[in-house]
């Protein structure tokens, strides 16, 4: 490595130069880098300047947050320019919600101004380059204002209708039992409550909309369901004897079927017991039940076929019951009677046979 003496001086004095360019540039604007001084910068937009001007102080609650750090025309809307954007630095700390206003008001009798700012609203919090627009943000009255508006307010008053309403505000105050007292008092109230459910409000009002932007969007199917609804209407208009006979006849049903329950329900509650024991019997042995269901259905078939086909069924019944039966058909079944009297007492014959 060259010892620095035997370096080139030329090319060491422009790298030192480069250097010292650069560290007093960096110095120069070491203020405008908000996040080394622990601040950031927001936005907002006001019908006027009103006497604002950079460095005035920006509160919250009273207290110092922050200060303005320019006042100048905003951008043009539709060609022109009707507002004027302030651009605040805020310490990075404080938290301003989605829904914050700003005022700029006065900070002594000799015309110095201020920035006051109300948080209100909840997260999304204001980010660094954020804007309040000009809806949420408020200007002062300046002297000369007040007086013009209360010269021409005047000049405008009826003094007759002024002097009967004095007289009729007299008679209103004139309460012995206080019960004006007590209306204006709970009117306050009912303010504060408006103005403390403010971001609530906000949100109820921004989902309202939402809620109208999805019915405008559905306003084809909306109109369908209701021309389907008409028709379920108009046919149930059509057909409104017929559902009052079914609704008569569903409540007599009921009322028949409430007393036939009530008539038997000594012989329904023994019944639904043993039913209910019986079934826990096949619940506990349904396995083997599925089983001898399953061997025994080929076996009954083959013995059906074997009973039905040819004479193993009159020679089984003649010889083990002792039951008189005609001669069975080739085919297996009995010559049909001559008529339905003689069917049903052949049936009683054989009927009585197997029961002896």
């Amino acid at each position: 490595m060259k010892p620095f003496r035997e370096r080139n001086p030329i090319l060491v004095g422009v790298i030192s130069v480069a250097v010292l360019v650069t560290a007093m540039l960096f110095a120069l604007s070491l203020n405008r880098l908000t996040f080394l001084r622990g601040v950031y910068t927001i936005k907002a937009d006001f019908a006027d300047a009103a006497g604002l001007t950079s460095d005035n102080e920006v509160r919250v609650a009273g207290i110092k947050v922050g200060k303005v750090d320019s006042v100048k025309l905003a951008p043009p809307i539709h060609g022109y320019s009707d507002r004027v954007r302030v651009t605040m630095e805020i310490k990075s700390g404080i938290k301003l919600g989605d829904v914050s206003e700003a005022e700029i008001k006065l900070k002594t009798l000799l015309g110095a101004k201020f920035v006051d700012i109300t948080p209100n609203g909840t997260a999304p919090f204001i980010a660094a380059g954020g804007l309040i627009p000009l809806s949420r943000t408020h200007i002062p009255f300046e002297i000369y204002q007040v007086a013009n508006e209360s010269v021409a307010t005047i000049g405008q008053i009826n003094a007759k209708e002024l002097n009967d309403a004095l007289h009729e505000l007299g008679t209103l105050f004139d309460d012995p039992h206080g019960n004006l007292g007590r209306a204006l008092d709970g009117l306050a109230r009912a303010t504060d409550g408006i103005k403390d459910r403010d971001a609530q409000l906000q949100t109820l009002v921004q989902s309202g909309a939402q809620i109208l932007q999805v019915l405008d969007s559905r306003s084809d199917e909306l109109g369908q369901i209701l021309d389907s609804g008409s028709k379920v209407l108009t046919a149930l208009s059509a057909n409104s004897d017929e559902l009052q006979q079914f609704v008569t006849g569903t409540d007599a049903l009921a009322k028949q079927v409430t007393s036939l329950l009530q008539d038997n329900r000594t012989n329904l509650d023994p019944a639904l017991s043993d039913l209910h024991t019986a079934l826990q019997v096949v619940a506990k042995d349904i396995t083997p039940l599925e089983h001898a269901l399953k061997v025994l259905g080929p076996d009954a078939k083959s013995f059906g076929s074997a009973f039905t086909q040819g004479h193993w069924g009159d020679i089984w019944l003649q010889t083990v019951l002792n039951v008189p039966i005609p001669p069975l058909l080739p085919a297996g079944g009995f010559p049909a009677p001559a008529s339905a009297q003689a069917h049903e007492q052949l049936l009683r014959s054989i009927l009585a046979e197997a029961t002896k």
